[in-house]
């Protein structure tokens, strides 16, 4: 093992044997066989001055039939001296399969359910028309001055798109989602945020049972 070239052929039949047969393909039992039925013998027959004929004779004793092996054990410690280890298999190729039809067809149920489910969450922020238009000028204006791929150089652009709506005193509102906003986790931002405008609580008792927000998207997914 102290000569290159058979430490190459040891981790070539290694590497070839794991990456050709996967975890079940690489055992000692198979190295063992590997090195006294082919490398060995191919050793044995290198007598060309500097050849590892010689060096076999010094460090391996001739069976009867004047043959060299090795025993399991040294075909274990010569698999650990080349590099090898035990060790759990893991998966190395993976399948795209992102944009199979069905997969397309499984993922607008799952958005459709995500987002009216998303309706009761505190995830929005209701703002006067008239400050969120003068936010979104403030904000554009301010990117205008930045060159293009500079931070704060992109243009205002909601997550989803903003939904208007006139409030209980008659003012018209306009609803964003909060991941528009920096520093969303401060506390002024939680008391800010609240569910949707557009989110109808689930009927009280002996009220007509009009569908929620979740049930109405299962019905609207699977028509």
């Amino acid at each position: 093992m102290d000569e290159e070239d058979v430490l190459a052929r040891v981790r070539r039949f290694l590497f070839e044997k794991a990456a050709r047969e996967g975890r079940h393909g690489l055992t000692v039992d198979k190295f063992h066989r590997f090195v006294n039925r082919e490398l060995l013998p191919s050793l044995a027959e290198d007598t060309e001055p500097g050849g590892v004929a010689l060096l076999l004779e010094h460090i391996l004793a001739k069976n009867d039939d004047g043959t060299y092996t090795i025993s399991r054990t040294a075909a274990h410690n010569w698999m650990t001296r080349a590099g090898a280890e035990r060790a759990w298999h893991k998966q190395g190729t993976y399948t795209d399969v992102h944009e199979k039809p069905e997969v397309h067809a499984a993922r607008v149920v799952y958005l459709v359910l995500c987002a009216a489910l998303q309706l009761r969450e505190k995830t929005w922020v209701h703002l006067p028309k008239k400050e969120y238009e003068a936010m979104v000028a403030a904000h554009n204006e301010k990117a205008a001055t930045k060159t293009e791929g500079q931070e704060g150089s992109a243009r205002w652009r909601d997550v989803v798109p903003p939904y208007e709506f006139v409030d209980k005193d008659g003012n018209a509102m306009v609803e964003v989602h909060v991941d528009k906003f920096a520093d969303t986790d401060s506390e002024v931002w939680k008391h800010q945020r609240v569910v949707s405008a557009r989110f109808k609580p689930a009927p009280f008792a002996g009220v007509a049972n009009r569908p929620t927000a979740r049930r109405q998207a299962v019905v609207n997914a699977s028509a």
